[in-house]
């Protein structure tokens, strides 16, 4: 089951483009951040990032799942 807390992690991680910033940014560690994201794409079923040489780079599924977590948070904020 996809959780909040995993959807926040991976658009902070899209925004900051870094796990440490993530982590900072949300007040998490570094490797809670990076267990968010292996659970989301383990209940997705598919991979988000790419992992190169440490860094992670968006998949296109990653990208396309993305832009449907951004139109969900914009539901959200016309609703406020």
């Amino acid at each position: 089951m996809i959780r909040f807390r995993q959807i926040k992690a991976f658009r902070s991680l899209i925004m900051t483009d870094t796990s440490v910033g993530t982590a900072r940014k949300l007040n998490f560690t570094q490797p809670a951040i990076s267990r968010l994201i292996a659970d989301l794409e383990a209940d997705l079923g598919f991979s988000l990032f790419n992992r190169i040489s440490g860094r992670l780079n968006p998949t296109t599924a990653g990208l396309c799942f993305h832009k449907s977590v951004e139109e969900n948070f914009l539901g959200l904020e016309r609703l406020n």
